[in-house]
């Protein structure tokens, strides 16, 4: 979609920088107080690199130093780094990742293959955690070869049997070897990460046999289950690579795409946090971000929900109250786009000069089109809708065709080329203020409304309309 003029406001994602005070001071006898991470990579020398950790689902720099004549360097402070996962950055590059939960012990690696050869003194977490991720490798490697392989296979061979059985015994291993460590290891973040990412299956025993039952009962038992060995409440998860995903996937793949069971969703992962700010923080923040952002027109009705409920009320306290408000005023303005409700009643000049009024159309369905005829995507779209204008009558659909731009040739000449008769109007020079109402920030914008002028749907491609159509007219 071409941008048209700066979007009216993007919500700014909190990312809480770790700032670490740099020493020249040697560490004697692990005081416990402080941090010190020692690295050797043989092959690079003289110039700068990054210690970077997690922040959701990004990394963010938390301290620089300089690499000697020798490959070494080392990044150390007066205060404990958070604990997560890290990585090494060296040219927006991450060489290797590693956990902090320890704040003393040494790396060493080479250029050859700085995961697979990294070494670890002094921090018995990092040694599982680097042996689980050369294990884990192997294994992914191994799963993706036997899933290859079943694609080419028929349910109920030999060999299809041998290659599930084999699926089956690595899950098993991965499950087992989780179970036991977590156990005999309860506090430490690879833990925390094991949890994160186990996988959860339904009992096979339970497992209904008709084909549709099951996919749903899988659903089902999924969503009730996901977040079992996840504990929402520990702030340690933030600065992992693994939590911004597992949100993401139950809110988009585990919860229905409606109002009512986003909203739903996002108060169980809320209830979850157990009242610890900085989860809570992150999560209002990033879906506040994501269903403001959103293409699909029922968030729209999730954003100025979650703003009802948490913006206006004050719960949110960590805004500037002028993003507080630039945020609220724009559910506002969203409120009367919501599908069901009425549009107001445009009245434009059409190609001769006549005022052509939206609630003059008498059609049953009228599809309101923003476009401007310089614009790429307009140009790519356009023909499309006219292939679908063209296959109803004027009493079951019709266009009202609003173009935006700053001069009236181009649009002329485009109406002209493409021979497009339906209701073409236009605001030359940008006069109207219908702009801010619609909520027009690009082009184009297709909205459908009913024989009442309410709002159906919005935001969808000329292509997605036919199908609504189809079913509209069933």
């Amino acid at each position: 979609m071409i941008k048209r003029m700066r979007a009216f406001f993007v919500i700014i994602v909190v990312c809480i920088l770790m700032s670490v005070a740099s020493t020249n001071e040697s560490f004697a006898g692990n005081s416990g107080k402080g941090h010190e991470i020692s690295v050797k990579i043989n092959g690079l020398r003289d110039s700068t690199i990054h210690l970077a950790n997690y922040y959701g689902k990004r990394m963010y720099y938390v301290d620089t130093v300089t690499i000697d004549s020798k490959g070494n360097f080392s990044f150390k402070g007066d205060d404990e780094l958070e604990a997560g996962v890290y990585g090494v950055v060296y040219k927006q590059e991450k060489l290797f990742e590693f956990i902090i939960n320890e704040q003393y012990f040494s790396l060493e690696t080479d250029t050859a293959n700085f995961e697979k050869n990294l070494k670890i003194i002094g921090s018995k977490e990092n040694e599982y955690f680097q042996e689980w991720k050369v294990t884990n490798k192997r294994d992914q490697t191994e799963v993706t070869r036997i899933n290859s392989k079943l694609d080419t296979l028929l349910p109920g061979e030999d060999s299809t049997k041998y290659f599930e059985k084999r699926y089956d015994e690595i899950l098993s291993r991965q499950q087992s070897y989780s179970k036991t460590f977590t156990k005999k290891n309860p506090d430490m973040i690879f833990t925390l990460l094991l949890n994160a990412m186990h996988k959860i299956e339904p009992p096979k025993k339970d497992l209904p046999k008709d084909e549709e039952e099951r996919d749903l009962f899988v659903y089902r038992y999924m969503q009730e289950h996901y977040f079992d060995k996840t504990d929402l409440s520990d702030v340690r998860l933030l600065r992992t690579p693994v939590f911004s995903n597992k949100l993401e996937y139950y809110m988009d793949e585990l919860t229905m795409q409606q109002k009512d069971s986003v909203l739903n969703s996002l108060e169980y992962l809320l209830r979850g946090t157990k009242g610890n700010r900085e989860l809570f923080k992150y999560i209002i923040t990033i879906f506040t971000n994501k269903y403001q952002k959103s293409i699909q027109t029922e968030m729209d009705a999730v954003f100025v929900n979650i703003v009802d409920r948490y913006f206006v009320t004050g719960v949110v306290d960590w805004f500037t109250d002028e993003q507080v408000n630039q945020i609220v005023n724009r559910a506002k303005k969203l409120v009367h786009l919501l599908e069901g409700n009425s549009v107001p009643n445009l009245k434009l000049k059409d190609i001769n000069g006549e005022v052509k009024a939206l609630y003059d159309i008498p059609a049953k369905y009228t599809v309101m089109w923003f476009w401007d005829p310089n614009c790429g995507h307009c140009k790519l779209a356009t023909p499309i809708l006219k292939e679908v204008y063209e296959k109803y009558d004027r009493t079951q659909l019709e266009v009202y065709s609003v173009g935006l731009m700053k001069t009236k040739l181009d649009w002329l000449a485009y109406i002209d080329k493409t021979k497009l008769n339906w209701i073409n109007v236009e605001d030359v020079g940008y006069k109207s203020e219908f702009r801010t109402y619609f909520d027009i920030f690009s082009t184009p914008l297709l909205i459908l409304l009913d024989e009442n002028k309410k709002i159906i749907t919005k935001k969808i491609t000329p292509a997605r309309l036919d199908y609504v159509l189809q079913d509209l007219f069933k």
